[in-house]
């Protein structure tokens, strides 16, 4: 303190000892704060309340001193910021948390039922459905548990297993089941005669069947 009136003692002017002041007042609060900080940081970082005065100064209006006092503010001492912490991190697709799989097929599958579910799998037919859908169930089942293994099952569902979702949209599918035969779309449950009339399926079955009877 001897020391800092001395100072104001060699100050000749008033804008010196103005001047003088405010670099006094910055360096206590400076000191102050920075020790009341590192305090925190060594008692697992808890919150330090310091005055912040070095808005404090003395000013000249009208030639006359004006005490500009500033509210005391919170400081709060914080662990350095790490380096990656505002790295840009890879977007996430939203992908729904639960995801849903259609019934199980488990009726018999007959030889014809068979080689119309290879040839379909053969001439690129889709079956574009959705797992809660009653009429894609229906549609599976007349295929039987192999057959509806063997077929192309599009699932547009978005909650649905291995969604394909965008590829329903991008294909403008607008109801469940839609087959998609030889690059036609046709809505609707279908029975196995009329998806072999529209893929072309000419059964080998019955003939050779009808073959070994006759021998």
């Amino acid at each position: 303190m001897l020391a800092i009136a001395l100072r104001f003692r060699a100050a000749s002017t008033l804008a010196q000892m103005q001047m003088l002041l405010l670099a006094t007042l910055a360096s206590i609060e400076c000191v102050a704060c920075k020790q009341l900080q590192s305090q925190a940081l060594q008692t697992q970082m808890a919150p330090v309340a310091c005055t912040r005065r070095t808005a404090c100064a003395v000013g000249i209006m009208g030639g006359a001193f004006t005490s500009l006092t500033a509210a005391p503010q919170r400081c709060i001492a914080i662990p350095p910021i790490p380096e990656n912490a505002y790295a840009s991190k890879p977007e996430q697709p939203d992908v729904p948390q639960v995801l849903y799989t259609p019934p199980a097929v488990k009726g018999f599958s007959s030889p014809e039922a068979l080689a119309l579910a290879k040839h379909l799998r053969a001439q690129g037919a889709k079956m574009y459905g959705a797992y809660w859908c009653s009429h894609c169930f229906n549609q599976k089942n007349m295929f039987g548990a192999g057959g509806s293994r063997i077929i192309e099952y599009v699932e547009c569902a978005e909650d649905g297993y291995q969604s394909q979702r965008m590829l329903c949209k991008a294909k403008e599918i607008r109801g469940y089941p839609t087959w998609e035969i030889n690059g036609k779309f046709f809505p609707g449950e279908r029975s196995l005669e009329e998806l072999g009339a529209l893929s072309g399926f000419t059964s080998t079955v019955a003939e050779a069947s009808g073959n070994g009877r006759s021998e």
